[in-house]
């Protein structure tokens, strides 16, 4: 697979590198030449010859360049900085500038994010016997050996063994530390078969006028868009499934600010069991330990005394009132703030 050497260890922080993936149409042929110019750059891809001309990329964009292609560029503040995709393997391979910032595994996770939020089947990849930084790459996404192929390299026309690899959804979460789990309880990322579950609480009357921006004749079909805005890609702004003992009972979830709100949501039956304190208490963890944050936030309706019960149990401290507006009420409402520091997170 087309897999060139990339980048040290990564040091965890709140969003990662900063980039975008576009289509190969939207960037310069030259600029792929340039990135490609490079013979360490060149030598770890089994399609790329080297030296690598106008015409080639030309006639790659002209293959792969669509709107609706699985290959993207990766652009950092306007500036091309390489290829990735998953057709149906995953490959990659970033300019020399940009090796050593983490950028292959932030934008690989971006990949597998799409693929196992929509499909459970395992994703291919590998890289060439001895490139120890494509392997570390690998690794750290969850990606296992499974054997030994050999290819010809355009760039050397030498025989390479190529170490394949695969990942699947339950290797892939476990290599970032997920799902969380409690005594009870499974909160792990939301797939799109979680959707019909999703609307029908959130749009249920009593549940939809204690949150934010659900109606009650919020349509079904946009609930798997909703969850695919918010799907779990490695930084704040997903939602969780909370699941007990097998059974979908609510989710939680967080915004992407630097000091996230914090949100969930149960099943009214599944009330008064210490389900919300013993999901809420473990979300908070992880997210301060995850992403390094110094505080989290929440807001309460002052008409729902059971959810600012189970805030206070697991630290958050209630710092103010302010007017909230509901898509499940038809007024606005008085709501409680909370806030809850790093330093005083319950053990």
């Amino acid at each position: 697979m087309d897999l060139p050497a990339e980048d040290g260890p990564r040091q965890q922080n709140l969003t990662g590198p900063e980039f975008d993936l576009i289509p190969l149409y939207d960037v310069q042929a030259a600029d792929i030449v340039a990135g490609l110019a490079e013979f360490d750059v060149a030598r770890w891809l089994s399609r790329v010859p080297f030296p690598y001309g106008l015409d080639d990329a030309r006639a790659y964009q002209e293959g792969f360049g669509g709107a609706d292609s699985s290959i993207r560029a990766i652009v950092v503040e306007g500036q091309f900085a390489g290829i990735i995709g998953i057709k149906p393997d995953l490959g990659y391979w970033l300019a020399k500038p940009f090796w050593g910032r983490g950028l292959a595994t932030a934008a690989a996770q971006r990949l597998l994010a799409d693929h196992f939020f929509n499909a459970q089947e395992p994703i291919i990849s590998g890289h060439f016997a001895g490139n120890a930084a494509s392997a570390k790459v690998l690794a750290k996404l969850g990606f296992v050996y499974t054997h030994q192929e050999t290819v010809i390299p355009l760039s050397t026309d030498i025989e390479t063994v190529v170490e394949r690899m695969s990942l699947d959804r339950g290797d892939w979460w476990a290599a970032q530390g997920l799902p969380v789990r409690t005594a009870r309880l499974c909160l792990r990322p939301m797939t799109v078969r979680d959707a019909p579950d999703f609307h029908a609480l959130v749009t249920r009357p009593e549940v939809a006028r204690m949150l934010f921006i659900f109606a009650v004749d919020w349509p079904e079909a946009a609930a798997a868009p909703f969850l695919y805005d918010v799907r779990w890609q490695s930084r704040p702004g997903f939602r969780f499934a909370i699941e007990l003992r097998g059974v979908w009972v609510g989710w939680i979830g967080c915004s992407e600010d630097a000091e996230p709100e914090v949100f969930y949501a149960l099943r009214p039956e599944f009330a008064g069991k210490g389900i919300a304190q013993e999901a809420l208490g473990a979300f908070a963890s992880f997210l301060f330990d995850r992403f390094g944050l110094i505080a989290l936030h929440a807001g309460v309706f002052t008409d729902n005394p059971a959810s600012a019960r189970v805030l206070a149990a697991c630290g958050f401290e209630r710092v103010g009132e302010t007017i909230g507006a509901s898509k499940g009420r038809v007024a606005p409402a008085l709501e409680w703030r909370f806030r809850l520091d790093r330093a005083v997170l319950p053990l």
